[in-house]
């Protein structure tokens, strides 16, 4: 793709990104509203930290343990 290109294609989506753009902007206010409750969701990931964290360390170590025995069986 040439930079010709890109800049007329560039050129064919700036006007409805403007459009949308300013869309957005003007209804602030009305979205401004609405609240998410994300408490559940915070919950959830806290809950497995402790599960992703105790895998990631035993694969860890399960690595180190297969790197030092190659580097022992190789200075054997």
């Amino acid at each position: 793709m040439t930079f010709e290109k890109m800049k007329q294609g560039a050129k064919r989506f700036y006007a409805p990104a403007v459009a949308g753009a300013s869309l957005l902007v003007g209804s602030g206010a009305a979205n401004a509203a609405v609240t998410i409750d994300v408490d559940d969701v915070v919950q959830t990931i806290t809950g497995g930290v402790t599960v992703v964290s105790a895998i990631g360390v035993a694969v860890l170590s399960l690595v180190v343990v297969i790197k030092l025995f190659k580097w022992v069986r190789a200075a054997l």
